[in-house]
């Protein structure tokens, strides 16, 4: 039978096996996330000499059947690491355009603050942030305060320092 396709050395693992070992719950999405590679957007699994998309791979494992090569493997959550088989479904390039729209992801009308999906402060947080920090001077004293936030809100602190600057959430 051989070694799996892709594996180059005699560690005999599965493709199942490799792809699900690189897997993060996230506890609050119920989404299996798996990082892509640098500059990507999707992750990806070398299967043979070839790099597959570990959304469609995980598809194909859970349901046993081969997504036509016309179909897309779309997102329920809009999570594009994520590779839960629940949040996966199959459908044409057309659909998932349709899907983009309908869920507002598309760039004429982008998804920004809590509406984006990749957001970790709410409105009410930035607000709060921004009010806080109108009455800070002092170098010292403001890099205090960014770390206090980034640490307080799980966040870095060049993101508490673009909201300060308007850098980004600009619409509030």
């Amino acid at each position: 039978m051989g070694r799996p396709l892709g594996s180059k050395n005699k560690n005999i693992t599965s493709i199942k096996d490799r792809l699900y070992s690189k897997v993060i719950l996230n506890e609050e999405k119920k989404c299996w996330e798996i990082e892509p590679f640098k500059g990507h957007r999707y992750p990806t699994l070398q299967v043979g000499n070839k790099p597959i998309r570990a959304n469609r791979l995980s598809y194909e494992l859970y349901h046993n059947k081969k997504i036509p090569r016309n179909k897309c493997c779309l997102h329920k959550c809009d999570n594009t690491k994520c590779i839960n088989p629940e949040h996966l479904f199959i459908g044409t390039h057309k659909q998932n355009m349709r899907d983009m729209i309908n869920k507002g992801r598309d760039k004429k009308d982008p998804p920004i603050g809590s509406r984006c999906a990749q957001h970790k402060l709410v409105e009410s947080q930035v607000l709060e942030i921004r009010s806080l920090l109108k009455y800070v001077f002092g170098r010292k004293n403001i890099a205090d305060k960014y770390r206090e936030f980034a640490n307080k809100y799980n966040v870095s602190i060049h993101t508490i320092y673009c909201l300060q600057k308007r850098i980004t959430w600009k619409h509030i």
